[in-house]
């Protein structure tokens, strides 16, 4: 789907003198947002960025997007480490 957004140009330009890529710039932050509302997951934004997870990881702490990663789930990786012996 392609969505055209219009900003003020003083908006743009501001945003532009940060990240020159305006369209990136948009792009990442819808990106960012929708991991945040977990409407999408932080695969799935990696993908529509084109980056890798680790890469996408970057992005959402630099922004301040914590993955919410419980006890229960450190324990159940641990297991699995466990039995694949890792």
């Amino acid at each position: 789907m392609q969505v055209t957004v219009e900003l003020p140009d003083e908006v743009a330009r501001r945003i532009a003198e940060k990240q020159p890529d305006l369209t990136r710039a948009v792009l990442e932050a819808i990106a960012i947002e929708a991991v945040r509302d977990r409407v999408i997951s932080t695969g799935k934004a990696a993908e529509m960025l084109g980056v890798s997870r680790n890469t996408m990881d970057g992005i959402l702490k630099r922004a301040q997007v914590y993955l919410d990663y419980s006890p229960e789930d450190l324990q159940r990786d641990r297991e699995s480490h466990r039995q694949l012996g890792i």
